[in-house]
């Protein structure tokens, strides 16, 4: 609570004790209203006043529920709030016998990026590289911006296959575009993309999907980059 709106709370219990405790003095105006009519507008005032700072602690408790699972430059899940949902959805795919596949995504050579434009640039990419992800992607997967030019996408009811047909999809997409930024018009990235899924989901654990999608991005990046390797 604001020293405003404690002096505001303060004045408010100060006027409606006083009115109490004076009950036949009249307000000094043309209507001639009593001074109940004043104490009922004092006692609106006051409800409306804890409705206010109610919703105001909502908002606030939404804001910091988004900050706190939100990567802040791109807006997408944060690393912490991804693995949260992720061993949830990993669960929930075990027991209906169902598929997930996860995506690892790296930017190719973007600390040259930032090197030769400088990091404002990179942030912009960072930005817009996120932007192409999400208009890529379905709105029931999960993504994250796991850190630096590092993502992920878990894909659930969506068997290897499919994902890297996905994968496939979005890199090439990214290849043709042609990024702009201030006075840099003409830029162009591309990216390296591991896959690794189960048409069933049988591992025990969901760290299982993490190292072997790792595992194919380190062989996309170690084959050449921009390019797509599904994990088998």
């Amino acid at each position: 609570m604001t020293v405003l709106e404690i002096y505001y709370l303060v004045f408010t219990v100060f006027q409606l004790v006083w009115a109490y405790h004076h009950p036949h003095l009249t307000i000094a105006n043309n209507d001639g209203v009593n001074i109940h009519v004043l104490l009922l507008g004092f006692f609106v005032n006051y409800i409306m006043f804890f409705g206010f700072l109610l919703l105001s602690k909502e908002i606030t408790d939404n804001e910091l529920i988004v900050k706190a699972t939100t990567d802040y430059l791109t807006g997408l899940l944060n690393r912490q709030a991804f693995f949260d949902i992720a061993e949830k959805i990993f669960s929930l795919q075990l027991r209906k016998k169902a598929s997930l596949s996860l995506l690892y995504i790296d930017i190719d050579f973007f600390k040259s990026i930032n090197d030769n434009y400088g990091h404002l640039t990179g942030d912009y990419l960072l930005i817009s590289f996120s932007k192409k992800l999400s208009q890529s992607m379905r709105k029931s997967d999960f993504i994250v911006r796991l850190g630096g030019e590092e993502f992920a996408v878990l894909m659930f009811d969506t068997s290897p296959t499919m994902a890297s047909e996905v994968a496939e999809r979005f890199r090439k997409e990214i290849e043709e575009y042609t990024f702009s930024y201030l006075n840099y018009t003409a830029l162009k990235m591309t990216t390296s993309i591991g896959v690794y899924g189960e048409s069933v989901v049988s591992s025990d654990k969901f760290e299982q999907f993490i190292h072997l999608a790792d595992e194919a991005l380190y062989r996309a990046k170690k084959t050449g980059r921009n390019k797509v390797v599904l994990y088998n």
